[in-house]
């Protein structure tokens, strides 16, 4: 069942570095951004306040952090589709950590149909995608409300149907997926990677801050901490906190309680940086590691996760409002959009995927 709610993950997955528009800021004195619309999202923040408290199974498919599109898009049709695109994997998101955490506690079927019938499609702006994501969506409603004798005799009719609603809905989505990064060639995808490497701003950060052999020591990581704190340049500024975020546990803890400030306020300041995505990722890693706990029963506050998302994703949609060429920008708005949750369950075999992410961003040297 799971596979038939992955609504457009494995269909979409088909498949110069970027201006710095923000290079006059002094990152040390940033300011949350004026933009009526970050502001907006700032404000709507209060969801998050509880997920310190939340122990073990809770539904947040109700909580709904769409895009918005500001007025000055209004004749913008590529960050349509983008807003479109970004708000069909924003409910994907949301649905698929509930259903990991309904199967992590095998909670009864009975509270399955609220997965689907509470999710607001009212953000999507393509009329006919929203129907289509609408239609699907009561489908698996329908088929969680039936006895279990009942599915099975249903099961083959809305795989059927859902089939034919989610092929339509990619035949929307992909080819905006294409304009962000079909037309870039292995050697192009690679180039963009380069670019945007936190090793452009801190070229020791894999073999000296967070590579699988890197063994820095408390006076170390208070050094790069104080760096941070002193550094102007945001881009150097995000790639120092990246390397501070895989060793959060070096400082102390009003230091890790201002790293994260710091880090809030990078992603607040509505200033694009190719490190911005890369460092929202890390930001991830390390928060779950101090306020949550490595095992599967445990929550991963993506809510809060997922507020910053948004304020990083608004901030690359006006960049490339401003900047329609930037390739680079175009390449990670759109993995910044696909990037999954943190889920309980998943490739790491030891605890929740938190410690996946973290291999991926430290070791593997994975920028998207």
């Amino acid at each position: 069942m799971k596979k038939q709610l992955h609504l457009v993950i494995t269909a979409l997955i088909a498949l110069s570095s970027s201006f710095f528009f923000g290079c006059s800021h002094d990152a040390r004195n940033l300011k949350p951004s004026t933009d009526p619309i970050m502001q907006a999202y700032m404000a709507d923040s209060t969801f998050f306040a509880g997920e310190d408290t939340v122990e073990g199974y809770t539904l947040n498919i109700g909580i709904r952090q769409p895009l918005r599109m500001s007025p000055k898009w209004a004749n913008d049709t590529l960050i349509q589709r983008m807003n479109d695109l970004y708000n069909t994997f924003e409910i994907q998101h949301s649905l698929e950590v509930d259903i990991d955490a309904f199967q992590r506690f095998e909670t009864e079927d009975s509270e399955f149909p609220q997965l689907f019938t509470n999710i607001d499609f009212s953000a999507i702006l393509n009329d006919t995608l929203r129907s289509y994501l609408q239609k699907s969506f009561a489908l698996d409603a329908k088929y969680w409300t039936l006895k279990p004798y009942q599915r099975e005799e249903y099961a083959e009719q809305i795989d059927q149907e859902k089939r034919t609603l989610m092929q339509k809905a990619n035949e929307i989505l992909t080819p905006t997926i294409s304009l962000l990064i079909g037309n870039n060639d292995s050697l192009t995808i690679d180039r963009i990677q380069k670019s945007i490497s936190p090793t452009n701003w801190l070229p020791n950060v894999y073999t000296d801050y967070v590579g699988q052999d890197a063994k820095p020591d408390s006076a170390e990581i208070a050094e790069l901490y104080n760096n941070m704190l002193n550094e102007r340049n945001f881009d150097k500024r995000a790639a120092t906190q990246f390397a501070l975020c895989a060793n959060w546990h070096l400082l102390d803890s009003g230091q890790t309680a201002n790293l994260f400030s710091e880090i809030e306020l990078m992603m607040q300041s509505g200033i694009y940086s190719r490190m911005l995505p890369l460092l929202w990722r890390a930001y991830r890693v390390a928060y779950n590691n101090l306020h949550s706990c490595p095992s599967t029963y445990c929550y991963s506050p993506n809510i809060r996760y997922n507020h910053y998302r948004r304020l990083v994703a608004h901030t690359i949609l006006q960049h490339i409002h401003q900047n329609p060429n930037d390739e680079t920008a175009k390449v990670q708005f759109y993995f910044h959009t696909e990037q999954d949750d943190i889920l309980r369950a998943g490739q790491y075999p030891f605890g929740n995927e938190s410690a996946t992410e973290g291999i991926y961003i430290f070791w593997q040297k994975n920028v998207f």
